[in-house]
């Protein structure tokens, strides 16, 4: 739950998966796809080559109903309005 943060300039959730390779990321992508989420990768780092998953505009709502029974209440701005 805390590896993720709503961007509101944007309105888009991003997901923290520099840690995972690029391929990994493309692994949750493509589950996310099969949810009905359209996502993306985001280049967060040239030089160590990190992602961020990054959960199309269109998307968060369905993103949000999939999501808001099961999210911790500390971390539900994390996925914008609720």
């Amino acid at each position: 739950m805390e590896g993720g943060y709503w961007d509101n300039t944007d309105k888009i959730v991003l997901f923290c998966t520099e840690c995972l390779t690029k391929a990994e990321c493309l692994a949750l992508i493509r589950m996310l796809s099969n949810l009905g989420i359209k996502a993306g990768l985001k280049r967060r780092n040239k030089v160590t080559d990190s992602y961020r998953i990054r959960v199309s505009r269109m998307s968060v709502p369905l993103l949000r109903t999939l999501v808001k029974d099961h999210i911790n209440p500390v971390f539900a701005y994390k996925i914008g309005n609720v």
